[in-house]
């Protein structure tokens, strides 16, 4: 497929990038074209979701977290420079084999955090109408994470709310438009 900044997304009325992939892009241009490839392929009236973190304001402590299974096992370590706006998370997984041994994986995930004015302003400037939330119904995100919710404008709407009815020829707007 590819980057999200660079494929093309097929038309849709609606669209999802959950876990905060928009963070693994590598800059904010690069956020920004995503975006606008999303805007593009949205039919009018179609929405947008999707999760992001966002930056600390001050130097964090390096993070541990792990979790275990009856056959795995998963620990992050995750740093976070405040000053560039960088997160890295190391992780470390196990996963016992048949044979009775244990396979061991590495990855290392880099993000870009940006904050929630700076996202919510490159949505608008691209046409987005937006909305904030802290979580997916009851399940709530982290503190420092959002959940935008970004509707592309229907053009009949945007006009029964700009324009005054009464002017406009008779049967321009039908209810079913």
């Amino acid at each position: 497929l590819g980057s999200f900044d660079t494929v093309v997304v097929p038309n849709c009325v609606a669209a999802t990038s959950l876990g905060e992939p928009l963070n693994y892009l590598n800059s904010g241009p690069a956020i920004r074209r995503a975006m606008q490839n999303v805007f593009s392929a949205l039919s009018p009236g179609g929405v947008f979701i999707f999760d992001v973190r966002h930056p600390a304001k001050r130097a964090v402590d390096v993070c541990h977290h792990h979790k275990a299974g009856k056959d795995w096992f998963c620990y992050a370590r995750i740093e976070e420079d405040h000053l560039t706006n960088q997160l890295t998370r190391n992780i470390t997984t196990f996963r016992l084999l048949k044979d009775g041994n244990y396979r061991r994986n590495e990855e290392i995930h880099r993000l870009r955090v940006f904050s929630r004015a700076e996202m919510s302003e490159w949505l608008r400037k691209v046409g987005f109408r937006v909305q904030t939330k802290r979580g997916y119904g009851d399940y709530q995100l982290g503190p420092r994470q959002s959940v935008f919710i970004c509707r592309k404008p229907n053009r009949l709407a945007d006009l029964r709310k700009n324009v005054e009815i009464a002017k406009l020829p008779c049967g321009f707007l039908n209810e079913s438009d």
